[in-house]
């Protein structure tokens, strides 16, 4: 069972560190403030020229139709219709006598001790003790050509404060917006320091441990108070692996001991046996010794097989598997081919087995498990003993049994026997692997099936139960 790769992440945020997108957002608010402070600070001067420039409107609306007395007169009455009183406008009117200007009416008064400074007849911004004043003059001379009495000796000048009130306003929006965007800066980037500092510190305690642990330390485990809330999941993910390290460490160092252990008899077996074909002196003893010692190579390769079959099962190592094994021919051809070999030996073996009984599992592996429960029943079954393997379904669940009928298990025997190298006394002409029922009782966990042991003093059963694919008509 293969496992999807995951999916890498090259995408340009990803790759980005959290200072620098930080930063990018930082400029990207920078500009926003910018483009935000130019358009409120150009509408609010716009609007402050074209209020200004209403005014001179209306002045030269009222010059044209009532003259210059009729300005005079809504001037001094300080007519709201005339001037914008949301604003202070100076206004000042100037005639023109023998080539010089002469003062003819200043409205506010105070206008006077301002205008009087500016030199009418074109628009012009100036500075006047400490204030900027923006000033309009409009040509009367040009315009009051086509009026129904021209006024080339009037001059108009008019100004207002620089910046006006739509433009202080706006300038504190804009200080307002700056300002917040300032706090919102110190403050992220104080965010920024405090969660670097965490996250850093967390990582530091994570490699301190994760070091620890590849020098051995064995049942360590990451704290569950990491500073950096975002480290708390890989603590958790670690926190799962880390035992499962433990257990294959442990694993390997119980598998290079009992691989050295298992190693030992067949070893010494086939010394002995070497130094006795040295030894013999005709043929015929010779050719006995070197099978004797082909038949303990054949059994120490099965022990070194199913050995590693066994810790490759504990370790959780992945493993294909079918969705509809045929069960009943597995227990067909192992029937058969230890059948043979156990009724040799003095065994009677008798089956019964219900046809096409599907399983979801793996067809090598049971096919290991079906054989290892009957060379297990010919090993511990004594001389003329009957075997018997059962397989049916009911409701959807298969059962198979394999007993025989040399007596039960001991209770200490039985309380052990599905533990790993757990061993009895066996009739050793039978061949078998020696590490009991644990491989059995590991391939049935894989599996999701259940084993168990009948207690009876008068037949020795092993039982396997679990849940079937269907079973099709014979």
């Amino acid at each position: 069972m293969t496992a999807a790769a995951t999916p890498q992440r090259t995408g340009l945020v990803t790759r980005l560190s959290g200072g620098m997108l930080l930063a990018m957002a930082l400029v990207l608010a920078g500009v926003l403030a910018a483009a935000l402070s130019a358009i409120i600070l150009t509408k609010s001067q716009t609007a402050e020229i074209e209020r200004l420039r209403a005014t001179e409107s209306r002045l030269l609306s009222t010059l044209e139709e009532g003259g210059l007395s009729g300005l005079s007169q809504k001037l001094d009455a300080l007519d709201t219709g005339l001037l914008d009183r949301t604003e202070p406008v100076l206004i000042a009117v100037w005639r023109l006598r023998n080539g010089r200007l002469t003062p003819h009416r200043f409205s506010p008064a105070e206008a006077e001790g301002i205008l009087a400074a500016v030199a009418p007849g074109h628009d012009t911004d100036v500075r006047i003790n400490g204030q900027s004043y923006r000033v309009l003059s409009p040509d009367i001379a040009r315009l009051s050509q086509d009026w129904s009495t021209p006024m080339s000796d009037v001059v108009l000048t008019i100004a207002a404060p620089d910046p006006g009130s739509d433009m202080r306003a706006a300038r504190q929006t804009v200080i307002a917006v700056w300002s917040g965007l300032a706090v919102a800066l110190a403050v992220g980037v104080l965010l920024h320091l405090n969660h670097t500092r965490r996250y850093r510190d967390g990582l530091l305690e994570i490699n301190a441990r994760l070091e620890r642990a590849a020098a051995g330390e064995t049942g360590l485990r990451m704290p569950d108070d990491v500073p950096a809330p975002e480290l708390r999941e890989l603590t958790d993910r670690l926190n799962r692996v880390l035992p499962r390290f433990d257990d294959l460490v442990l694993g390997l160092r119980d598998l290079s001991a009992t691989m050295a252990h298992e190693m030992k008899t067949p070893l010494q077996v086939i010394r002995s046996d070497l130094s006795r074909l040295v030894r013999a002196e005709d043929t015929g003893t010779r050719s006995a010794r070197a099978a004797a010692i082909d038949r303990t190579i054949d059994l120490a390769n099965a022990r070194l097989h199913s050995i590693m079959q066994l810790f490759r099962l504990e370790a959780q190592v992945d493993i294909p598997m079918q969705p509809a094994v045929d069960l009943s021919r597995i227990v067909e051809n192992a029937a058969d081919d230890l059948g043979e070999i156990l009724e040799a030996r003095g065994r009677t073996v008798t089956w019964s087995i219900a046809p096409k009984v599907r399983v979801a599992g793996n067809p090598q592996l049971l096919d290991l498990l079906v054989s290892n429960l009957l060379t297990n029943a010919g090993k511990y079954a004594p001389d003329g003993a009957r075997i018997e393997i059962d397989l049916s379904q009911e409701g959807g669940r298969f059962r198979l049994s394999v007993a025989n009928s040399g007596g039960g298990f001991p209770e200490d025997v039985r309380k052990s026997a599905f533990e790993r190298f757990a061993r009895g006394r066996s009739n050793e002409d039978i061949p078998g692997t020696g590490i009991g029922l644990s491989l059995v009782n590991a391939i049935v966990k894989r599996h999701g099936f259940v084993a168990s042991i009948t207690p009876s003093d008068s037949r020795a059963e092993v039982v396997i139960t679990g849940t079937g694919a269907g079973t099709e008509p014979a």
